[in-house]
This record gives structure tokens, sequence and C-alpha cells, in this order.
């Protein structure tokens, strides 16, 4: 018997009886759930049928191995969905490492070009004269400066970038071509 009302019910004695060994009555688990106490008996009934709980009438309702099991699962899965990130289960970060790795790597790999360029600036440019350097890229286009800063070069915006007389010297520009990226999926594992 799979229904979300049924695992209300479940919900509802698991939580009662988690931190206690009082069993939960057919009246106290209707105030729990705000429902009529005739409801609460066809639901219980149903659930005993289904050997999810024991129920004798005029007793308490217990739940049965069955029935403690799937609570638990909808209870830990719950409690996992309310933590915090930071906080989850080690299993849950474990799980998303490889993930979020894999996609900071695909990311790193678009972005190579624009790290390319930062190098260039700021190892390869002398202090004192990089700004030639963003002189000569803001008297480009507009849309091109507009499609590099949203990170959509097209080749021939690339090609346009780097064509003409270089305001750093080429001799200081080619080792920093040769240099590995920290991000480079070989170096970084």
């Amino acid at each position: 018997m799979a229904s979300p009302a049924a695992d209300d019910y479940l919900k509802t004695v698991y939580a009662h009886t988690e931190w206690q060994d009082a069993p939960i009555t057919p009246s106290v688990l209707a105030a729990k759930l705000g429902i009529a106490p005739s409801s609460v008996t066809e639901m219980v009934k149903k659930l005993a049928a289904a050997g999810l709980v024991s129920h004798v009438p005029y007793g308490a309702v217990r739940l049965t191995d069955a029935g403690t099991q799937r609570a638990l699962a909808m209870v830990r899965r719950h409690r996992l969905i309310e933590t915090p990130l930071p906080l989850a289960k080690r299993e849950i970060r474990a799980a998303l490492a490889p993930l979020v790795k894999a996609h900071a790597l695909g990311r790193a790999r678009n972005q190579g070009f624009y790290r390319l360029l930062n190098r260039m600036l700021f190892r390869a440019a002398e202090p004192t004269r990089r700004h030639l350097v963003l002189q000569r890229f803001y008297r480009l286009p507009q849309p091109l400066i507009e499609r590099f800063y949203a990170g959509r070069t097209t080749l021939w915006d690339i090609a346009r970038i780097l064509v003409g007389k270089p305001p750093v010297p080429v001799s200081r520009a080619l080792p920093c071509l040769m240099e590995q990226s920290l991000l480079n999926p070989k170096v970084a594992q």
C-alpha cells in the first residue's frame, strides 16, 4: 500500500514512538493528523492488512518491522532534504564532489582562452605597460567586447584580439603560451 496518506500515518506513528516506548492510540493519531477518528480507524485497518502496523480494536497502533523500515526510510529522506548541504551526510558530499569537479573542469576548459589572456597580461606585460593592453582592447568594436565579457567569443573575435602589433613583447608572451594551466585536468589529478 503506497499512498501519501499511508506515508503520513506511518511517519506520525514512527515520530510518536521514536523517543519513547509508549505506543500511540488511534485517538492520539487522529489528533496529531487533524482528522476524524473514524478515518484513522479505516486507514489503520488498511495498514494492518498491508502488514505495516499491528492493531487490535480499541488498542494501540504499533509499527511492524516492515512499517518501521518504510517509515524510517521516509524520515531519513525528509531529514536529508531538510539538512543544509554543508552539514549533509558524508555520502552526499562524496557523491557531489565528482560532479562539482567535473563541472568546474568543463568550465575551465571552456575558458582556456580567457585564462591565456590573463597570463599574458599579468605575466608577460610589464606592470607599467599593462594599461597599453587594455587601451588596445577597448578600441576594438563594442559588440566584440560584449561577446568577450559574456564568454561567447567567436574564432574571428579571438583572431581580432590577438592580431596586430602586440603591446606585450613576443619574447615574453611565448613562455605564457607554453605554461600548464593550474586547472588542467591532467595536472589537477
